[in-house]
């Protein structure tokens, strides 16, 4: 009785929800079918798209998955005038603020935007309240000076529109005040000698750069909806309190301020990323990026974008023993000993220069994932490389023999740079491998057992021309790819397996044989699917 008591009175909710719904949905197409406000609309979306394809320039491409995609967007550049002037400024999504004039143009537009600034006050002056309790006397000292200052000029309120998006601002000497940048911001970067009072960055905002900055970061100017902070060339100190706990991501340069950073992180962290910045130089010492986290666990360390400069050893002990993944610079060019990374490490990264040998117990034995980049050249001594690691990438540079017993035994990807043109062995490769890969300069006879029988995928390389004789070619093999430039018969070529032809424009190998195997992205190609052809 009570089941069917309840089963009653779902069913009657339930019928009130669509009863809700389908005249929510009458109320919308009846608004929608008005044919003034249905014009209105479309042409918002018209001017939307207009404006979306004059702001935003993509600049380069990459070949993906058989399709060209765009990696690398610029956003058009507005001086203030330019930006006052242009029309459709209200339906920006993505600004750049960029000038040089910028003293006499603030001078000019002030008068026209103060009706903006006014229909904003109110709200501005509660924010400032708010942030103003959280200031210190040194900071409102600091405000007074800069706000006193004739080089410091306000970024009108209103100037930008409440639909951007992705926010750069490039301009020296100005001051934010809460109200300036829209509350629609996601991405902000601030490059160059600014002044954030409290409260001027919205709680919209994600992702924050800030670069060149010579004013300290004081509490309240980052709010606590950014989870990643990139705080590059900064020469002032950052005070208690400043990042809030909400950061997951830390990208830092600043090298006189690394041994201060301890005591400027919230407690307890929620940083799982660091990224050290293009200047970043310092030795790290142990227990210094514990010390740093005061609790938390970092899993991620990045020194790619340290250019230049940064090619330390590495001390036992320097790195958490919670780092999964480690990005080295392009520099680095250190030997690696035991304890040289955490056994916590699951993915290696060695870019650039690196071309030590690699030795017993060197690399950690939980390690998954291996990239040897670009320079590194010498043998695989058996026993060097731990069982645990499943991929495999070998540098640009490798061209050494391979020993039977020197690749791990769970390996299932495996990919050769571009110079490596060495013939394998009979039983070489160990038997789980499902995935190889070989790079541009690869022309040599497929020995008959050199290809594990588990293997799946299989990619020649772009100038491979050698026969393939009778039962070298593994019988599960679903995928095999190679170029133009092969013109051997395939009837030696299971016929379950897929064949993959990609063309390469000859005139542009010569150019891409110093780049990496996916650099092949830059040629024009094409692939074709075919079902295998017996001849």
């Amino acid at each position: 009785m009570y089941n069917t008591i309840n089963n009653y009175n779902n069913n009657n909710n339930n019928n009130n929800n669509n009863i809700v719904i389908d005249n929510n949905d009458k109320l919308f197409f009846s608004i929608f079918r008005n044919i003034y406000i249905n014009k209105k609309i479309f042409q918002h979306i018209r001017i939307f798209k207009i404006v979306d394809k004059e702001t935003t320039q993509p600049n380069k491409k990459y070949f993906n998955n058989g399709s060209f995609t765009n990696y690398n967007v610029k956003f058009r550049e507005f001086s203030i005038k330019s930006l006052l002037e242009y029309k459709n400024r209200s339906y920006i999504k993505n600004l750049t603020i960029k000038s040089n004039s910028y003293k006499q143009q603030l001078q000019q537009i002030q008068t026209q935007i103060q009706p903006q600034q006014q229909a904003q006050q109110t709200q501005q002056q509660q924010t400032q309240q708010q942030a103003q309790q959280q200031t210190q006397q040194q900071i409102q000292q600091q405000q007074q000076l800069i706000l006193e200052d004739e080089d410091y000029l306000n970024l009108p309120i209103g100037l930008i529109g409440e639909f951007v998006e992705n926010l750069e601002i490039e301009k020296e000497g100005l001051v934010l005040m809460p109200g300036v940048i829209p509350p629609s911001v996601q991405t902000l970067k601030l490059i160059g000698n600014q002044f954030l009072v409290p409260g001027c960055i919205p709680s919209s905002v994600k992702t924050l750069i800030i670069v060149g900055s010579k004013q300290m970061i004081v509490p309240g100017v980052i709010p606590s909806s950014v989870i990643d902070l990139k705080l590059l060339n900064s020469e002032q100190p950052i005070l208690h309190g400043s990042i809030p706990q909400s950061l997951q991501s830390l990208e830092f340069e600043n090298n006189n301020e690394m041994s201060s950073l301890p005591g400027i992180l919230p407690t307890p962290s929620q940083i799982k990323k660091i990224k050290f910045g293009p200047s970043f130089n310092c030795q790290l010492k142990p227990g210094f990026i514990p010390s740093l986290l005061q609790g938390g666990q970092v899993e991620e360390i990045d020194f790619s974008f340290c250019q230049g400069a940064y090619n330390k050893p590495l001390v036992d002990g320097a790195i958490p023993n919670t780092v999964k993944v480690i990005h080295m610079s392009k520099e680095f060019n250190q030997p690696l000993e035991k304890g040289s990374f955490p056994s916590s490490l699951e993915e290696l990264y060695l870019c650039g220069q690196f071309n030590k040998q690699l030795t017993p117990y060197s690399i950690p034995k939980n390690l998954k994932t291996l990239d040897l980049g670009y320079s590194f050249d010498q043998s695989i001594v058996p026993g060097s490389l731990p069982n645990s690691i499943i991929e495999l990438g070998m540098s640009v540079c490798f061209n050494q023999s391979l020993q039977c017993g020197s690749l791990p035994l769970n390996l299932q990807t495996l990919e050769f740079g571009s110079k490596f043109n060495k013939s394998i062995p009979s039983d070489c490769l160990p038997s789980t491998l499902q995935s190889l890969k070989f790079g541009d300069d690869y022309n040599q006879s497929i020995i008959p057992g050199s290809l594990p029988s588990a293997l799946q995928s299989l990619d020649l390389g772009s100038t491979f021309n050698q026969p393939i004789e009778s039962n070298t070619i593994p019988q599960k093999l679903n995928e095999l790819y190679y170029s133009n430039s092969f013109k051997q018969s395939t009837k030696n070529i299971p016929s379950s397996c897929t064949l993959i032809e990609y063309y390469i424009n000859n005139n542009n190998n010569n150019n891409n044989n110093n780049n990496n195997n996916n650099n092949n992205n830059n040629n024009n190609i094409n692939i074709n699917n075919n079902n295998n052809q017996q001849e």
